[in-house]
């Protein structure tokens, strides 16, 4: 079990090795200067309620990006309280679910930390290799689960589960080697002479941009490969499916 401060390291050195230390440490500044400006306990949950609205509804604009690339939607005749209620609730299970995995990803590290330690003396070479490899697939795995969880229950629609598998494989698969070659292109040079102060910023928006466009070219992914194969794409009990046409204008109007 790690302490508030022990979880804080890990996570720096996570960011760290993702998009660098310049880059980590403005994103630890920026967490130290909200934690020092929520010191009074009203401020510190206002905070916190901020925050959980934000993230659902980060959520709910996945949510409604999915619906809208498998082409369905809420049923007009549902109470559209009713429906963003649903909708909340739905973005409050996939950060919670997010949190989990986030856990499961701490312990992984520290059982893989403590494995490392185990072997290292018979070969430390090998043990270091090793506990990366081991390491890059846990992360493969436990992202592979969370985008898969995040196709199959965030939006409006029924995604066969052999359809949601290979297409959360591959986009876990395209945004940890993506990220990975990012990280060997970008993070090893020193962009300070091209954007300046901006350059750790520049960093996190790039990695979070292609984690984006990653993400939904897998739910598009998801949606070829289940047609390709026969399978369906079905909207909830309280959804529709639509279709989109091209009406042609009518010349002699």
């Amino acid at each position: 079990v790690y302490s508030a401060r022990g979880a804080r390291l890990m996570l720096l050195t996570k960011l760290s090795q993702l998009i660098g230390s310049s880059a980590a440490g403005l994103v630890a500044q920026t967490v130290h200067n909200v934690g020092n400006a929520g010191r009074n306990r009203l401020i510190t949950w206002l905070g916190f309620a901020f925050l959980v609205f934000v993230a659902t509804t980060l959520f709910t604009v996945i949510q409604h990006s999915l619906n809208q690339l498998w082409h369905v939607r809420p049923r007009r005749q549902v109470s559209q309280v009713s429906v963003a209620l649903r909708e909340r609730v739905r973005s409050a299970g996939v950060l919670l679910a997010t949190a989990g995995l986030s856990m499961l990803a701490f312990s992984a590290d520290a059982a893989l930390a403590f494995f490392s330690e185990a072997i290292a003396s018979f070969d430390a070479t090998f043990a270091y290799y090793l506990v990366q490899g081991l390491n890059w697939l846990v992360s493969l795995l436990i992202l592979a689960v969370w985008c898969g969880y995040v196709f199959r229950s965030l939006s409006a629609a029924k995604v066969p589960w052999r359809a949601v598998r290979r297409g959360a494989l591959l986009t876990a698969v395209l945004i940890e080697t993506g990220e990975h070659v990012l990280g060997l292109l970008l993070v090893s040079r020193d962009l300070g002479p091209i954007y300046g102060p901006a350059a750790s910023l520049v960093l996190v928006l790039l990695f979070v941009f292609y984690s984006a466009m990653i993400f939904y070219f897998g739910a598009s992914f998801t949606q070829v490969y289940a047609h390709y194969v026969g399978l369906d794409i079905r909207p909830k009990k309280t959804a529709v499916r639509y279709r989109l046409v091209n009406v042609a204008e009518d010349s002699h109007g």
